[in-house]
């Protein structure tokens, strides 16, 4: 769940119908426990012009023309300590 999916999911648990679209989607299904349904991968953004973009594989950072992006593999690197971009910039 990201941070456009909160209304909505609010919304839907109260059990008030939306007036408007949103960009997010709601899940409250996955919160009530019946389905499973979730994102294959995460959006996030935060200060300083640094975007990132998780999926199960790979967790990659970029920043607005400060630096060079990382690439992190978290099936072998959990705890994201080796940027693996220059080996895999088919990815990055």
């Amino acid at each position: 769940m990201q941070a456009p999916d909160v209304l909505p999911t609010f919304l839907d648990l109260l059990g008030v119908e939306a007036e408007a679209a949103f960009h997010g989607r709601s899940f409250a299904n996955v919160i009530r426990g019946v389905c499973d349904d979730h994102r294959d991968f995460a959006v996030s953004a935060a200060h300083r012009g640094v975007m990132q973009y998780t999926d199960e594989q790979y967790s990659y950072a970029c920043w607005r023309g400060q630096r060079a992006p990382v690439l992190f593999d978290l099936q072998e690197d959990r705890d994201q300590e080796r940027n693996v971009a220059d080996d895999h910039p088919d990815v990055a």
